[in-house]
């Protein structure tokens, strides 16, 4: 069982899966976290899993019963290698049993489904008969983490995650454009995003980079705010960079994102083998998006630390780095409250809440950070 892992149609690795093992031929196409040109084994087997297995058992319980593969198959991942042919929304990498097949699905990915939805309405809303086709007729099973349904689609000639949340008591749908806006609005580099209606979403992938994710890049699930600051140190990473990070770490305070997870943000390398970071994606889990702990709190935790800790962090080492301005352009509560406005009536029944409330919660958490940041000294 030889096969085959290109990039496009550049052979990247040879796998035996009968011996257990992988030659990495081009480790700069190789995004996961593997230190050897050569993994054997149980890292073989570990590699595997991780590459074909969604996020969700939800998630997986569906593909695998997709492709039809038995849930106590002793081989079940291998399997799902195979059958899913390796690919990951991650980067281009797909697998074959022909070293010299060039018939990559990235090359032809959804071609046939163009017309299906190569324009959005004024509305930018899709139909339900539309959003059913988008659903179901997904010709590439992928892993991609999350809890949401997901599926690839060509959106106006790009390349995008089509996402459809599978619980009722959520606008995270349309945090994802909502949140889109707001960080266009202040500079920042956004993955672009929009509501199609229906609790379905879409997200652009950028399909000129290979995604590193930062449990990748940094080979660790348990990461830190620091942590992640400190290793971008040593890397070497510029100014751009660094600041770029860090100020992802305020604009996740002001937006409440609770979900920054280590896969929920990364970093690419440029043809210099520099390290940059990619654009800001998966935004959805952000301004009680989720309504259950009151809309009232000051403070709260995210995935990275502590958000008034992260606070001062934060400004300390842009203060160090010589940038004046805490982003490109000010928060505005009005570009925050024109997002919401567009689905107040769908925001305010679902999560019982004043859009009002949400934007001077907002803008609170920006005025707190000018203040601190006025007031900073070294």
């Amino acid at each position: 069982m030889i096969y085959y892992l290109k990039h496009y149609d550049t052979l990247v690795a040879i796998i035996d899966l009968d011996r257990k093992v992988m030659e990495i031929e081009k480790p700069n196409l190789f995004t996961d976290r593997m230190d050897k040109l050569v993994v054997l084994g149980s890292d073989l087997d570990k590699w595997i899993e991780n590459r074909v297995t969604p996020g969700s058992q939800k998630g997986f319980n569906k593909l695998v019963a997709h492709l039809g593969i038995a849930e106590d198959s002793e081989i079940i991942f291998i399997e799902l290698l195979i059958a899913t042919k390796g690919v990951n929304v991650k980067d281009r990498l797909w697998l074959t049993d022909n070293e010299f097949d060039e018939n990559s699905p990235w090359n032809n990915l959804l071609d046939e489904d163009y017309d299906l939805i190569q324009k959005v309405d004024d509305s930018g809303i899709l139909s339900d008969d539309i959003l059913h086709l988008i659903q179901t007729k997904n010709r590439l099973s992928i892993n991609m983490d999350g809890a949401c349904e997901k599926t690839l689609i060509r959106l106006n000639g790009d390349l995008a995650i089509c996402k459809k949340a599978t619980q009722n008591n959520t606008c995270d749908s349309i945090m994802e454009e909502v949140i889109y806006n707001l960080g266009v609005s202040m500079g920042l580099d956004m993955a672009p995003a929009g509501y199609l209606g229906n609790k379905t979403c879409y997200s652009v992938i950028d399909e000129n980079v290979d995604l590193i994710m930062a449990c990748d890049l940094f080979k660790r699930d348990d990461l830190d705010y620091e942590y992640c600051y400190r290793e971008l140190r040593k890397m070497k990473c510029d100014k751009q960079t660094l600041t770029t990070y860090l100020r992802m770490l305020l604009f996740d305070i002001i937006t409440r994102q609770i979900d920054r997870n280590s896969c929920n943000f990364g970093f690419y390398k440029t043809t210099a083998n520099n390290i940059k970071m990619y654009r800001l994606y998966d935004n959805g889990l952000s301004l009680f998006a989720h309504n259950t702990s009151g809309i009232n709190r000051k403070t709260f935790a995210t995935r990275l630390g502590n958000s008034e800790d992260i606070m001062k962090f934060t400004i300390k080492e842009l203060k160090r780095l010589g940038v004046k301005n805490l982003f490109k352009k000010p928060f505005k509560a009005s570009n925050l409250q024109w997002g919401l406005t567009l689905h107040k009536e769908e925001i305010e029944n679902i999560l019982s809440v004043d859009i009002n409330e949400i934007v001077n919660w907002a803008a609170d958490r920006y005025n707190e950070i000018v203040d601190y940041s006025e007031s900073y000294k070294s």
